[in-house]
């Protein structure tokens, strides 16, 4: 298959399924009425979206990551979300994000509608700055849930940390300093934070010395929830920080 056309005035829901593949398949979508868009597929030969005029939740996972492809990557993925600034949901996985640098730097988008931001993310420095770009550009997020490991203060002031995002989670802790560094990076910038859920890896140990590093960390939110779960998400700690 050359083409995939899709075409639909009524059509809700789109979903590209693991073991579908379109890589040698330009995808093309026209769906005015579209509210939900999932694609969970490897990495097309193109993709042209138009018309998406209600597009709520946007997930792409591409499930054929190539390094050498960062830059195909980066371009399709802007294409797509470019076209759905309105969404209330975005979800990427880490090759959209890798990719997605050059792109955002070069022509960030703004989503003054999203409230919920969920990221599969890396150790690497371009990971790192899209996220903060997206969050820049992001002014009224309120939820972000990480899969990540590094963390570095932006250099510029970021309008969601400031007055709206208020609920944060962190899966698969395993206790190491980057990821230590990583939530000492969203208590001192997360000024309205509420709760901040933390989720331990199924290899790692939990631990009150984990909990006691991070209940060391000042916070510039005036009270914050801070929950640690181990791996089959049995709550095991709860302690409220208070303003240091």
């Amino acid at each position: 298959m050359n083409l995939l056309y899709i075409a639909s005035k009524s059509l809700l829901y789109l979903t590209f399924d693991e073991g579908n593949y379109y890589d040698n398949c330009e995808i093309k979508i026209s769906c005015p009425a579209l509210k939900f868009l999932t694609y969970k597929s490897p990495m097309p030969k193109d993709i042209v979206i138009n018309n998406l005029f209600s597009i709520e939740h946007v997930n792409i996972n591409f499930d054929d990551y190539d390094r050498n492809c960062d830059e195909k990557i980066g371009i399709l993925v802007h294409k797509m979300i470019k076209e759905a600034p309105s969404i209330s949901l975005l979800k990427l996985c880490k090759a959209s994000l890798k990719g997605l640098y050059k792109e955002a730097c070069l022509s960030p988008i703004c989503f003054n509608k999203l409230k919920s931001l969920k990221l599969k993310l890396g150790v690497d420095e371009d990971c790192m700055q899209v996220m903060i770009r997206l969050l820049k550009y992001s002014p009224n997020l309120e939820v972000l849930k990480l899969w990540c490991d590094e963390m570095h203060d932006p250099e510029e002031s970021i309008v969601c940390l400031d007055s709206h995002l208020k609920s944060i989670q962190l899966i698969g802790f395993k206790d190491e300093e980057n990821e230590i560094e990583l939530i000492r990076f969203f208590l001192k910038n997360a000024r309205v934070l509420e709760k901040f859920r933390i989720v331990c890896a199924g290899y790692a140990l939990t631990s009150e010395e984990a909990s006691k590093k991070v209940l060391n960390i000042p916070t510039t939110s005036s009270q914050v929830l801070l929950t640690f779960h181990d791996a089959k998400l049995k709550r095991w700690s709860d302690n409220w920080l208070d303003n240091c």
